[in-house]
């Protein structure tokens, strides 16, 4: 499977055509209403609406990226933390709450991280920063500059991949170089972050130039549109999403 998180994958269906701003609408509204009530009929209603758009979107399975090793050992430690602190309920004199617990934050948290996950890969990136500026209009008149938040986004948003990208690349070098004897895992660690931070300075800077050649940060731009079918189609899907949310608590 390749991780291809934050990257288009281009397509025509209905999911592709809502547009930017209401995805970054919907997104919160949803995610904060199923993390105020927090319950795992809440849960599954998010997962569901999860499960209905991935599939109306027609992504690959390919798209999903396996876990980090290193985040599935964490998740083990933490599950064997959270059931010797104990907690009810009690079974077979084990205290599952803290478990309990654990597994409905893990449900949460990749509920909400699959959402994100899938606006990056029905969005175009540079239908981002417009986006950010029509939501952030309203504070135009406070002096809040929306138009550069807007271009922030762009670039952030496109520059996960290239930072993702020179992480593999770093990696791959790490992999192929002799270990010196009495080289700690510290060390490796240090090595690595290091590389990466050196790279990513090197891709900024080429970035900043290419702007600069370009005009600066006012061609930086991508398409406002105007709200269709579709997007009526996703805030019917987050009210409903969020009343059963709110009733089933």
């Amino acid at each position: 499977m390749s991780a291809r998180v934050i990257r288009l994958v281009p397509g025509t269906t209905i999911v592709h055509r809502v547009t930017a701003t209401t995805k970054l609408l919907w997104l919160p509204v949803v995610g904060s209403t199923v993390a105020f009530t927090f319950t795992w009929p809440a849960i599954a209603v998010g997962w569901a609406a999860v499960v209905v758009i991935f599939l109306a979107a027609r992504l690959p399975l390919g798209v999903i990226p396996r876990p980090p090793r290193v985040l599935v050992g964490m998740f083990a430690v933490s599950a064997v933390l959270a059931t010797i602190g104990g907690d009810e309920p009690v079974v077979f004199g084990l205290g599952l709450g803290g478990l309990y617990d654990l597994i409905r934050l893990v449900a949460f948290s990749t509920m909400t991280l699959t959402l994100g996950a899938i606006v990056g890969w029905t969005t175009d990136p540079a239908d981002l920063g417009p986006a950010v500026s029509r939501i952030l209009r309203p504070l135009r008149p406070l002096g809040v500059p929306t138009d550069r938040l807007g271009v922030a986004v762009i670039l952030t948003v496109r520059s996960i991949p290239l930072v993702a990208d020179e992480l593999r690349l770093a990696l791959a070098g790490w992999r192929t170089r002799p270990r010196p004897a009495g080289h700690s895992r510290i060390d490796d660690v240090a090595e690595v972050a290091t590389a990466l931070v050196v790279s990513s300075h090197r891709r900024a800077a080429e970035m900043a130039t290419t702007m600069a050649a370009r005009g600066g940060l006012t061609t930086v731009a991508g398409r406002d549109r105007r709200p269709g079918a579709p997007d009526i189609v996703a805030a019917g899907l987050g009210v409903v999403v969020v009343a059963l949310a709110v009733l089933l608590r």
